[in-house]
C-alpha cells in the first residue's frame, strides 16, 4: 500500500488504532509526479517501435531474465497498457503488443 502510494505520487497512508480496529487514511492530493517503474517505461518504448514481442525478446532487450520479463509484462497487461496475443494462457508462441486493435 505504501509503495503503491509512492508510485502514484501520493503521500503515504496514515495508520491509526481506534479501539480494536485499524483505520487507514489515504490522501488523494499528489505531492509529487508519479514515479513508475523505469524498466516498464523502457519496455513500453520498445513496443512503440516494434509490433508483437515475445517474453524472450523483451527479456533480451531490457536485460532481464525471462521470468522477470514475464512479471513486468503481466503488470503492463493488468494495467491495460499492452495486450496479450495468444490462443491460450499457456500458449508458448504468445506475443505482447501495445496496439489496442491487436488480435487477441
Amino acid at each position: 500500500m505504501i509503495g503503491s502510494c509512492r508510485e502514484h505520487g501520493l503521500p503515504p497512508p496514515q495508520f491509526r488504532e481506534v479501539g480494536t480496529h485499524l483505520r487507514v487514511s489515504l490522501r488523494l492530493l499528489r505531492q509529487s509526479p508519479p514515479t513508475g517503474d523505469p524498466v516498464e517505461a523502457r519496455i513500453l518504448r520498445f513496443f512503440a517501435e516494434r509490433n508483437g514481442l515475445s517474453i524472450r525478446q523483451v527479456a533480451e532487450l531490457v536485460s532481464l531474465s525471462p521470468r522477470s520479463a514475464r512479471t513486468k509484462l503481466k503488470n503492463l497487461v493488468d494495467r491495460g497498457l499492452i495486450v496479450e496475443i495468444g490462443s491460450t494462457p499457456t500458449d508458448p508462441s504468445r506475443l505482447y503488443d501495445s496496439r489496442a486493435d491487436a488480435p487477441r
